[in-house]
């Protein structure tokens, strides 16, 4: 999004109208981020890397509207990656004000009417109706430094996004990092910041790839957030020794969202990163789904995501501290209830022998019911080059007072 230099950047009045009027640029993954190069333009070999935008910001709003999905526009705020540059736009120059601009038009074109700018181009590319845009993402793995003046950026962005339009909300960035400095301060900036202005700012993004165990060990790590803003967790991965998809990061990744599910209040968006992986051609895994020239190929990482987002129930149940006592046996469990009084259990078993889960309801008396069940197994078959091969089969359940969970797996019940 924010470019390997500031020309580089993602710009999204590039990216609609006509398709032969957009303008490829090479993708910031085209380029070295070896930083004892010379030149912050030095190629990868693999430099293919790039974007014609054959799919721009209005397919993608079309595509969240075909999925019944929420889109979330990230924007620059007039930096180049700060991993890689500290090129950027100073927060008081005419060329900042272009990038607030950007923002506002890009709101005019999601939502605008058909007599606006903006909202006239959309409507001529065929949809005249508004997309009902309702959050947008300001920066992306940014951090207050002696170049950067984050926060000022931020405060910028809000005061004239609300002046137009009041309701938009608004989430942060956090930087590149989730147990770092840089994200304390993020955090106490924006919490600062609500004391004053309640919307200055509605979720935090937080970003980490991680190992498995880093993932085991902080399943209860939204337990003690503070409520007043929500955490979005816009990207996360577990990220084995070999950085493999496989059972074993997905059972982790499995594990964390038992957490997350449990902090629905304060964890409101999350979100599984990357999502595809071109075969042969990438410098970059894990990711969720990948695919050649004839194929798709689902992870057992796609699968968990899967079955967490097909299964959401409307509140989720107290367990009193028993999902402590189980995570010390290996078993990582989330429970919900939908409004027609359906419980959902997620239970992720990462030991090497099958479990016998207590099944009790309110009164401690113990369940009796037939289930559904999604189960998600590994084969241990992994393809060179390739992610594990795994799938979900779908049985019922006869539970009487408790459910065998199979070793080294994930499964979804509702009954």
């Amino acid at each position: 999004m924010e470019g390997i230099s500031l020309e580089n950047r993602y710009r999204w009045k590039r990216t609609v109208g006509e398709l032969k009027d957009r303008k490829y640029i090479p993708n910031l993954w085209a380029f070295d981020d070896d930083r004892s190069k010379t030149g912050w333009d030095v190629k990868r070999p693999d430099s293919h890397y790039g974007q014609s935008f054959g799919i721009g910001f209005y397919e993608y709003f079309l595509l969240c509207e075909l999925l019944g999905a929420k889109a979330l526009p990230v924007l620059s705020i007039g930096t180049a990656c700060q991993f890689r540059s500290t090129q950027l736009v100073t927060s008081d120059s005419e060329e900042f004000d272009e990038y607030v601009q950007d923002a506002l038009d890009l709101i005019e074109f999601a939502n605008g009417p058909v007599n606006s700018k903006w909202g006239a181009l959309r409507a001529k590319m065929g949809h005249p109706e508004s997309f009902g845009l309702d959050m947008i993402s300001v920066g992306n793995e940014q951090w207050e430094s002696q170049y950067v003046d984050l926060y000022k950026r931020h405060q910028i962005f809000e005061k004239a996004i609300h002046e137009k339009y009041p309701d938009m909300r608004i989430l942060g960035t956090a930087g590149p990092f989730l147990d770092s400095p840089i994200t304390e301060d993020a955090w106490n900036f924006y919490n600062s910041e609500f004391k004053a202005n309640p919307n200055t700012c509605y979720a935090v993004d937080e970003h980490y790839y991680v190992s498995p165990q880093w993932m085991y060990d902080h399943v209860d790590h939204y337990d003690d957030y503070p409520r007043d803003i929500a955490v979005f967790a816009g990207e996360y991965a577990a990220h084995t020794t070999d950085r493999q998809n496989n059972m074993e990061s997905a059972l982790a990744e499995a594990a964390l969202l038992t957490g997350i599910e449990k902090n629905a209040d304060v964890v409101k968006l999350a979100s599984y990163a990357p999502l595809f992986n071109r075969v042969g051609h990438s410098q970059w895994k894990p990711d969720m789904i990948w695919f050649d020239d004839e194929k798709v190929y689902l992870t057992p990482n796609y699968y968990v995501q899967m079955l967490f987002a097909n299964h959401v129930g409307d509140e989720t149940i107290p367990m009193n501290g028993q999902e402590k006592e189980l995570r010390k046996d290996g078993i990582y469990v989330s429970l919900s209830r939908t409004q027609q009084g359906e419980t959902i259990l997620k239970v992720a078993n990462v030991n090497d022998s099958d479990y016998t889960l207590p099944l009790t309801d309110g009164a401690d008396v113990p369940v009796e019911a037939i289930g559904h069940a999604w189960i998600l197994e590994g084969t241990g078959e992994i393809p060179e080059g390739m992610p594990e091969i795994t799938d979900v089969r779908e049985t019922n359940v006869q539970i009487i007072g408790n459910v065998t969970v199979l070793a080294q797996s994930f499964m979804v019940l509702r009954f």
